[in-house]
């Protein structure tokens, strides 16, 4: 009887390699996180809790001008505002970068804040932000806390309104030694070094040396090939279970007559 051929088997192994090179992908470039602005609305998110030194921050409008918050069960605030606080003393100032904003001025527009609850607007940033044009350089704040605010003007639904890379950082004469000092005196956690962000805030902090870049090299040798192993592994594990990957062998079924006489 010819073989029944099973599709499940070869798509299963195709979906664990992607899995496998996006998680690869993932740890090598340390882009995995990120947070949505929107679900920290009215309320305050902390590096020190998060275990953060630098996070990608997005955001959302998911009809944030009609939602009501448990601090205000009968007035909507309309709008979103989140508290950031740094580190107490290894990083306790920030600095920021926009890499993203889309939101059109009609729609609404972003307002930033020193501290927790003063109206002191970000240097630099002292004006309502819209636009297609984000705003350029890195905008440092020497506060423990700052806040940034949506203010939407109706009820609506956006995506990618902004994408903001934020960094907690402290001052060379306090940098503890398993950190990493930046040409420009301003301290990171080592963590951040090469992580193909502007961590340093001057694009520098990546200057590798000989050594450092044969190590990158090697590791990434040994990655891709246990990628391949992995790879291999999977063909081979098919291939044993059937004379052809992907196949179920049917045996005809054996008929034995007992004669009593």
């Amino acid at each position: 009887m010819e073989a029944t051929p099973v599709r499940f088997t070869k798509t299963i192994r195709d979906v664990g390699i992607f899995i496998i090179i996006g998680i690869l992908l993932c740890v090598f470039t340390g882009k995995c996180d990120g947070y949505s602005m929107e679900n920290y609305c009215n309320d305050e998110f902390s590096f020190i809790w998060k275990t953060e030194y630098q996070v990608r921050l997005k955001l959302n409008d998911n009809n944030i001008y009609e939602k009501k918050e448990s601090y205000y069960p009968y007035n909507r605030p309309r709008y979103c505002e989140t508290t950031f606080e740094a580190w107490i003393t290894r990083y306790p100032k920030f600095m920021f970068y926009f890499e993203e904003l889309d939101l059109d001025c009609d729609k609404g527009h972003l307002e930033f804040y020193i501290g927790k609850s003063t109206d002191t607007r970000l240097p630099g940033l002292d004006r309502d932000i819209c636009g297609a044009d984000k705003p350029q350089g890195v905008y440092t704040v020497d506060k423990r806390y700052f806040r940034i605010k949506y203010v939407p003007k109706r009820s609506q639904y956006i995506n990618d309104i902004f994408s903001i890379i934020i960094t907690t950082y402290g001052p060379e004469d306090t940098c503890p030694s398993y950190a990493h000092v930046c040409a420009n005196s301003r301290c990171k956690d080592d963590d951040l070094v090469c992580n193909g962000n502007n961590s340093c805030g001057d694009n520098s902090g990546c200057d590798l040396s000989t050594a450092a870049i044969v190590g990158i090299v090697i590791g990434g040798l040994v990655g891709l090939a246990l990628l391949v192993s992995v790879v291999v592994c999977c063909i081979c594990c098919t291939r044993r279970s059937g004379n052809t990957p992907g196949t179920v062998q049917n045996t005809p079924a054996t008929t034995q007559v007992i004669v009593t006489i």
